[in-house]
């Protein structure tokens, strides 16, 4: 038997000042955020019989929102301006614990199980906020269960992984579309469940080849009325931007003097954007490239991501007298030098 252990501490400040203007509406918005946030982290592995691994975790966070927001708007309900000055602040404090057992069944095949606890902090609105109501937000929390396989086979040649997961999500933070404004909010219970398949071969040295097969099937667990009509909408509609299916599949190549070069595909199947599930954006594939020097004190990589400068519609949504798109990204290239001392 025998037993490893990590710890560590993570802190962080930040501030935000933002002016949001709409001159058609005459709207004015100015909002100041100061967060901070501590974290506290320990995990530790027991190791049986030389196979079977128990691993233990705890991280304890404590995050401090202050924010404040001032301006006018102009209500077209009552088609006169409102004054806003809200001031709030929020602490929250959450231990977050985890589990996983890993059992190796031979020196190329082990399975694992494992159970941890998810967290998403609060946070605030700032371009459309009407009222104290919608100017903050609160955390989502979850569950993650999942269980799988990692495998190799054919002295090295050919890897297969699997996972199956499940997802149970409280305080599911979601974007609402109110009067074509929206706005994060918290939308009770919701899931996710599916799995991963992953292939990997090498056919010659320093060469690999890898595909990969994912299923996601999602929903809300409780109705939620995302639109602010008064009528619940989202009983067995899926949760925005979670498709069904995605896959990925590529090739790489590294010589032993340390030159490689990799190019890879991901493809994204339909989704919505919406709560609603009116908003259907269509699937999309992506190429991206690398090529460059792994050395042992530094490395040179060239990139480019949309190689092929894919048009496609990565967001979309109801907005005041109509509905917008969100272009996705076109082909951006770079160069990346990192030096390790």
């Amino acid at each position: 038997s025998g037993f490893q252990w990590l710890a560590g501490i993570y802190a962080f400040t930040e501030s935000f000042d933002i002016t949001n203007e709409i001159a058609m509406f005459n709207d004015f918005r100015r909002v100041d955020i100061e967060n901070t946030g501590l974290a506290v982290f320990g995990q530790g592995t027991f190791t049986f019989f030389d196979r079977l691994h128990l691993t233990g975790g705890l991280r304890y966070d404590l995050l401090k929102l202050d924010g404040d927001i001032t301006g006018s708007f102009f209500d077209r309900n009552t088609m006169s301006p409102v004054l806003l000055n809200i001031s709030n602040k929020e602490e929250y404090r959450k231990l977050l614990p985890k589990m996983s057992l890993r059992y190796d069944v031979t020196d190329s095949v082990m399975t694992y199980a494992s159970l941890a606890k998810g967290y998403l902090s609060g946070g605030y609105n700032y371009a459309f906020v009407t009222s104290e109501d919608n100017f903050r937000y609160d955390p989502e929390y979850s569950w993650n269960y999942e269980i799988g396989f990692k495998s190799s086979w054919l002295g090295n040649r050919l890897g297969v992984n699997a996972a199956v997961f499940y997802i149970d999500v409280d305080d599911k933070q979601m974007i609402e579309y109110i009067g074509g404004q929206r706005n994060i909010t918290n939308a009770a219970k919701a899931h996710s469940a599916g799995f991963e398949l992953e292939f990997t071969t090498r056919p010659a040295l320093g060469m690999e080849l890898f595909v990969g097969l994912g299923y996601l099937d999602t929903g809300f667990d409780t109705n939620f009325d995302s639109n602010g009509d008064g009528i619940p909408d989202t009983a067995d509609n899926r949760l925005p931007y979670a498709s069904e299916f995605n896959y990925t599949a590529g090739v790489q190549y590294c010589h032993t003097s340390g030159f490689f070069a990799r190019l890879d595909v991901n493809y994204l199947d339909n989704f919505f954007s919406d709560a609603v599930n009116t908003h259907e954006i269509d699937g999309y594939a992506l190429v991206n490239a690398r090529i460059g020097y792994l050395a042992d004190r530094y490395d040179i990589i060239f990139w480019g991501k949309n190689i092929f400068d894919k048009e496609y519609i990565s967001n979309s949504g109801p907005y005041a007298y109509g509905d917008t798109g969100v272009a996705g990204e076109p082909l951006m290239a770079g160069l990346t030098v990192t030096w390790r001392f």
